[in-house]
């Protein structure tokens, strides 16, 4: 970045120099000159896979780009006052961006006291700048072959490769049936021989277990924790049906009491049954004029709160439980909302239905919309010492006991020091990923996980055992 673009063709050229013949992948530089730049190359180019940042790079474009406009909350290049600040804040802001991006910083300064620092987290290994090419660009193969590992595919390939005879589907018998049969051999030809030497069953062994992984599934599972921001990731091969009445089913006690939006899907109400929970109805703002509903507006769930309170059922109120997107597409402003609801009763979970929008993770711009894009914003934020003044100026402004209009007409922010941040997100797989038939995952961001995680399991043995079998 900081070289003259006269040298640009050289250094794409040392790059090129250094691959060789066994190398797992190709790629090709893209070179360019500031911080400005780099982020709009991020932001339009879904092929890059690492940024490399030598210091000594400017700040901005010599023109303008409103492209970038969205993101000055997160990188104001106007109050950079030198290159190590700007490179820890263009490294941040790619992170925000591009979270899954590998970061590279090659320095000519004293590596240690830069490493030292808590936001050289961003980068997967800091070189000094004179050091050998060849190890920047095994670093960068490393960071790639990582990305694309596919633990459960890899075994499901080598599994169908193996002579295994199976009795659990003897008609089957991975293909001998079908291939060998007078009448249904096309059947073999249209699918191919791979899908029925694949065909396999836990109790056959090797392909690691939904119920209760060890191996490859885990491993997949920890992969898809990391790519959605999450602590926890599980897959589910019932649809988010199964994973929305898993979640209810482990979180929730009779007695207790969910704040559910009426135009739910039944697989919400299924689960409030077997929990033995009571739901609390609100309802989603009707869009008359276009035949359709909205979400359902923060000030009646706000309002939904405050009468429990006021019945001194607040105790018993344990989960919101909201549907994002909403089935004609309209999407919560997720964070705002458990903000404010955090700010009534701090220990809430919240669940977030999002069946529809699972691709919306891999939008900078959605993201933030997502239950675990707001989590995680909401968890730096709270850590932040703003939070803490933010809250106690509140106090002082609403006083002790403030009447109900006054909190619903006020933009409330929660006590950091009270809060338990407890969010569950479902997606289905199936419907805008990539997944044969049913894929769906629960994800999971919650800070008192360990005590609820023996019933979580128990309701994903319950569910996946009764709805699969």
């Amino acid at each position: 970045m900081p070289h003259a673009p006269s040298r640009w063709p050289l250094i794409q050229e040392e790059a090129r120099g250094v691959r060789r013949p066994e190398d797992d992948f190709i790629y090709q530089p893209v070179i360019v000159g500031n911080a400005q730049d780099a982020l709009t190359g991020i932001l339009l180019n879904p092929d890059i896979g690492a940024v490399v940042l030598y210091e000594g790079f400017a700040a901005q474009s010599p023109t303008e780009n409103p492209l970038l406009a969205v993101f000055q909350s997160v990188i104001d290049f106007s109050s950079i006052e030198d290159d190590e600040t700007l490179v820890l804040q263009l490294a941040q802001a790619i992170k925000k961006i591009r979270p899954e991006m590998d970061i590279y910083l090659l320095s000519d300064r004293n590596i240690e006291t830069l490493a030292g620092k808590p936001e050289s987290r961003f980068f997967n290994r800091i070189f000094y700048q004179m050091e050998e090419p060849l190890e920047l660009h095994l670093s960068i193969l490393e960071g790639i072959r990582n990305r694309y590992r596919t633990p459960f595919f890899d075994n499901l390939k080598r599994y169908a490769q193996r002579p295994i005879a199976t009795f659990h589907a003897l008609p089957i018998a991975r293909g001998k049936s079908v291939f060998t049969s007078n009448w249904i051999s096309d059947m073999g030809e249209f699918y191919g021989p791979n899908l029925f030497l694949a065909e396999s069953s836990a109790t056959t062994g090797g392909l690691d277990s939904l119920l209760e992984p060890t191996g490859n599934i885990k491993d997949a599972q920890a992969m898809a924790a990391q790519a959605f921001g999450a602590d926890h990731a599980f897959f589910v091969t019932n649809g988010t049906s199964t994973s929305n009445k898993m979640v209810l089913q482990a979180l929730l006690a009779p007695g207790d009491i969910v704040i559910l939006d009426r135009n739910c899907h039944k697989s919400h109400h299924y689960g409030c049954v077997l929990a033995g929970a009571q739901p609390y109805y609100v309802e989603a703002f009707p869009l008359v004029e276009y035949s359709m509903y909205g979400g359902v507006p923060l000030r009646t769930i706000k309002q939904a709160l405050l009468t429990l309170k006021a019945h001194g059922d607040l105790a018993r109120v344990k989960m919101v439980d909201l549907t994002n997107c909403t089935f004609d597409g309209h999407v919560y402003d997720t964070r705002r909302v458990m903000e404010e609801c955090l700010a009534i009763k701090p220990d809430l979970i919240f669940l977030w239905d999002e069946a529809w929008f699972g691709f919306a993770h891999w939008s900078p711009l959605l993201r933030q919309r997502t239950a675990m894009g707001a989590a995680a914003a909401l968890t730096e934020s709270l850590a932040r010492p703003e939070a803490q003044k933010a809250w106690d100026e509140q106090a002082s402004t609403l006083g002790k006991t403030p009447d109900d209009e006054t909190l619903l007409s006020t933009r409330l922010v929660p006590d950091p020091r009270a809060v338990r941040l407890r969010v569950y997100q479902t997606n289905s797989v199936h419907k805008s990923m990539s997944a044969l038939r049913q894929g769906s995952i629960v994800l999971v961001k919650d800070v008192d996980f360990e005590h609820v995680e023996s019933q979580f399991h128990d309701a994903e043995i319950s569910q996946k055992g009764c709805t699969s079998g």
